[in-house]
């Protein structure tokens, strides 16, 4: 429910890996976005973490396949979370590259996350 002339702001998922909590059910991209909040006026549809964000944490999740972070042993567990964090703590840095990266025009394809701004 909104008011007339009301503002919502929501951010969602797009290139992410799969996360079932509570569930995974669907990716929104930018049209489908757009048809949602065709019932809206003044939208603005953008990317609120882009390519390298996408592609740091598909490389994280796949850190994890190979080093697991949850169960087994507890000094493999231990040890395995050091080596995914310390790895995660040398790349992140590299998130800054989508400064750029999200102005390109085709960036939206690997996009992490969109953002819409919309008045009813």
């Amino acid at each position: 429910m909104l008011r007339p002339d009301g503002e919502v702001q929501v951010v969602v998922p797009f290139c992410h890996p799969y996360h079932a909590y509570p569930a995974d059910y669907s990716r929104f991209s930018r049209e489908r976005l757009a048809g949602l909040f065709a019932g809206f006026h003044d939208v603005e549809i953008g990317i609120r973490t882009g390519p390298t964000t996408t592609m740091l944490t598909f490389l994280t999740y796949y850190l994890k396949l190979i080093l697991p972070v949850h169960g087994g042993n507890s000094l493999h567990r231990n040890f395995n979370r050091l080596i995914v964090g310390a790895l995660g703590w040398a790349m992140f840095p590299l998130k800054y590259l989508d400064v750029w990266l999200n102005r390109l025009p085709t960036a939206h394809v690997l996009a992490n996350h969109f953002y819409v701004v919309a008045r009813k």
